[in-house]
This record gives C-alpha cells, sequence and structure tokens, in this order.
C-alpha cells in the first residue's frame, strides 16, 4: 500500500455544505504530498450526513464515518485510530488550511521527523509567503509554550493578527503520538489544553513554523458563545486540572495558575452571566462570584500580570467591588 503523509481529521456536526466545500477545497490546493481526509459525522441531521456520503471517492482519498452525537473529542478519537498518514492533523469542518500548507511542510517533516509540529494560525485566510522561520525545541520550549497555554500572553507565540493556537489548529503529530494522545471525552469545556498539555509531555522533540498554516473562523455556535447552566462546574474542574498540570512542572510559578483563572472568569460572565436570561444575570454574578473559589482567585491574582479588562477585573475582585465588576461586564456584553 502506498505510504500517506497526511491524515486530516474533520469532524462534522451540521455545518452548512458550502463551509464543508470549502474547507476540502482549501486543503486540494496541496498537490505534491499524498493525504486521505477522514470526515467523521457526529451524528449530524440526516441531509448533512447524506451529504457527507456523496464526498467519498474510490481510491479512499475521502473516507466518511458516522457516529452517535458524543462530541468532538470522541469524532477526533474515532479519525485518529482510522488514520493511515505518516502525521495525524485536525482540522474543523468550517475552517480552512493556508493554500499549500501541506507541500510546504512536508519535505521538512521528512527531513527532521519531529513528533509535533505546530503552525501559527490567523483569522484570514493567506498564502505562503515563501520561506518562513523554523524553530526547534525540547524542554524549554515546552515550558515556554505550557506556560503560554495557560495565560495565552507571550508576544513570541501570539501578535495581533497571527498566533499558537490552544485549540489542535496547526498542529502535525507523528500518528504513534495521535494515538498515545486522545482527547477527553468527558471534558465538555477546556479538553483542548489539556490535549495540548499531554501532547507536550509525551513529545520528545517539537519543531515550530513561524508562517501560518491555518485559517480559523469563529462561528456561534462554538462552545463559548451560548449559554450553559452547568458552565461554571466546568470552569472550576478545569481550572483544578491546571493545578494538578503544574505540580510536574520544575519551576511552577503559581501567580500564572491565577492570571489563567481570571481569564476563563471572563469566560465564564459571557457563557454563563450574560447568555442567560437578562432578568436574572445578576443572581447568577452574585452566586458565583461569592463562592470561596473565586475569592480565592480574585485574593491571590497578581492584578499587574493582568493586562486590559482582566487587569481591571482583578483589581475590583481584590478589592470586593463586585457591583462595579458586574457593571463593567454587562458594559461590554452589552
Amino acid at each position: 500500500m502506498q505510504n500517506i503523509d497526511f491524515s486530516l481529521v474533520i469532524p462534522v456536526y451540521n455545518t452548512p455544505e458550502e463551509d464543508i466545500r470549502q474547507c476540502l477545497a482549501s486543503i486540494r490546493t496541496n498537490t505534491t504530498c499524498s493525504y486521505e481526509i477522514l470526515l467523521v459525522d457526529d451524528g449530524s441531521e440526516t441531509a448533512t450526513a447524506a451529504f457527507l456520503d456523496t464526498l467519498t471517492d474510490p481510491e479512499g482519498m475521502v473516507r466518511v464515518f458516522h457516529q452517535e452525537n458524543g462530541g468532538v473529542s470522541r469524532a477526533r478519537n474515532l479519525g485518529t485510530e482510522e488514520a493511515k498518514g505518516t502525521y495525524v492533523t485536525y482540522v474543523d469542518s468550517d475552517d480552512l488550511l493556508t493554500e499549500g500548507i501541506l507541500d510546504a511542510l512536508w519535505p521538512v517533516l521528512r527531513e527532521k521527523q519531529p513528533g509535533l509540529l505546530i503552525t501559527r494560525i490567523a483569522r484570514e485566510a493567506s498564502k505562503l509567503q515563501g520561506d518562513e522561520e523554523w524553530e526547534t525545541g525540547g524542554e524549554d520550549i515546552k515550558q515556554e509554550l505550557r506556560e503560554y497555554y495557560l495565560t495565552f500572553a507571550n508576544p513570541r507565540f501570539r501578535e495581533k493578527t497571527a498566533w499558537i493556537n490552544r485549540a489542535p489548529h496547526g498542529r502535525f503529530l507523528k500518528r504513534e503520538l495521535a494515538l498515545e494522545t486522545p482527547f477527553l471525552e468527558d471534558f465538555a469545556f477546556g479538553e483542548d489544553v489539556l490535549w495540548n498539555f499531554a501532547l507536550l509531555n509525551r513529545a520528545e522533540e517539537i519543531l515550530l513554523y513561524r508562517g501560518i498554516g491555518y485559517c480559523y473562523r469563529e462561528v456561534e455556535t462554538s462552545a463559548t458563545q451560548k449559554y450553559r447552566p452547568e458552565f461554571p462546574k466546568e470552569v472550576r474542574r478545569l481550572l483544578r486540572e491546571y493545578r494538578r498540570e503544574m505540580e510536574g512542572w520544575t519551576d511552577k510559578k503559581e501567580e500564572l495558575y491565577y492570571v489563567s483563572a481570571v481569564e476563563y472568569f471572563t469566560i465564564l460572565m459571557r457563557v454563563y452571566v450574560f447568555a442567560g436570561e437578562k432578568e436574572t444575570s445578576w443572581k447568577r454574578y452574585h452566586r458565583e462570584v461569592h463562592t470561596n473559589f473565586w475569592r480565592e482567585v480574585f485574593r491571590k491574582v497578581k492584578p499587574s500580570r493582568l493586562s486590559g479588562r482582566y487587569r481591571l477585573a482583578g483589581l475590583l475582585g481584590k478589592c470586593h467591588l463586585y457591583r462595579p465588576m458586574y457593571l463593567m461586564f454587562r458594559l461590554h456584553h452589552s
């Protein structure tokens, strides 16, 4: 059987047909490397599932799998188990790859054989800009990435128009590493960051590509755009996992945990407080901000490590000015 360079795992849940077509078209701009596309239907409606079946081809370049709705992590895991490529990458069905990115990456991957390659992503579709900067790293760069995943605040990894994401976007893993590092199916929020921590713990060598390899298109149906009544529990569970992960760090830098927690508090405001019924938003906020969990966060966070509205939230929380903090968030989300 001919070797396959890349397996592209694409979960699909009721994605509009035109978005899927555009996603596949961006992949097909690659003409010199070999790849397979694995479309994993996560319990979509009949029309979407039937459309996916029309995309299969007799040579196996596009394969379609159907499962009962179990979430994006389960869909990605199924695609990984079925993958045959040397490297596995994950693409959302409404996103795009940079034109020709697989062709550009493959010669370097074939030569250097890293366990994990990471590219930057952007919100605008782009073309390759010629030779880009490459960086190979071991434990030092792993720790730098761990801290970045906590705070999302490292100018080396995050610029205004391009950044390394905390989701699986822009990751290329050796198939063996992908199989050893499944996505956590019992997490409804934040599983991507935990998956990235696991990758850093398992990958022996990392290759960073400074160019843009992926176009991320945010949609209103994403998990952090709609009301979820269980979200406070999900956030606290995720942050407890962060604490557990940090126990293995040589330099724990506990202050980074609290910086990260304040960021997640602002996400909680969007998903739990202001995405629900307006009449009861104050009650939800008041109940949550007075828990021992968030009181400790605001007591121990260093506002100087925060920026923008995060810093203001940290200052207000530290001073127990909860009503002004609520008004600040309400203005931001109005």
